[in-house]
């Protein structure tokens, strides 16, 4: 994969916003289904919460029904913004990646300057355990032969902190997605 840091403009933004209302104006729409997600997503936040909240106001005046999802790797999931996005944006589910435990998903996942991640996600999910509002996070657990052995302290980890309904477990393999793999 060849990435980039570019950011969704604005003016992609509102030509979706048009594009959504000129389809449904034409041809209307029962359900609207938008998925944050590339990159980081929370990156581009207060974009994210302007354009949710005005699709959510024009579908809910044309009774449209919406369903808000992202997939964020959670460093940036303050509770202060999960609130936001829960409560004001009705983004309920979540997909957040943890690659084993510390030692494992810092080594795999770290900042752009080589910082640890780990236990500021897993701070953020515990504060978000704490929001009394219907979500779905799905932890979705990548794993290969380096991260095998702190699997079992993560799955330990998630039954001591995170045991709610609300937080839900995916185990999938680590690819060789391109290049010379």
């Amino acid at each position: 994969e060849k990435k980039n840091n570019d950011l969704m403009t604005q003016e992609v933004l509102d030509l979706l916003y048009s594009s959504i209302v000129d389809y449904h104006e034409s041809k209307g729409i029962d359900t609207l289904i938008i998925e944050w997600f590339g990159g980081e997503p929370l990156l581009f936040y207060k974009n994210i919460v302007d354009f949710t909240k005005k699709i959510k106001k024009y579908c809910d005046e044309n009774s449209i029904t919406t369903d808000f999802r992202m997939t964020t790797n959670g460093f940036g999931l303050t509770k202060k913004r999960a609130e936001v996005l829960l409560k004001d944006c009705e983004i309920k589910t979540y997909q957040i990646t943890v690659d084993g435990g510390p030692n494992a998903h810092n080594k795999l996942r770290p900042l752009i300057n080589g910082g640890p991640t780990w236990e500021q996600i897993m701070d953020n999910l515990l504060e978000m355990k704490r929001i009394p509002v219907d979500f779905n996070v799905m932890i979705r657990v990548n794993y290969n032969f380096d991260t095998l052995n702190e699997i079992e302290f993560l799955l330990k980890y998630i039954k001591e902190n995170l045991d709610d309904y609300r937080f839900h477990i995916h185990f999938h393999t680590i690819g060789h997605w391109g290049g010379e793999n």
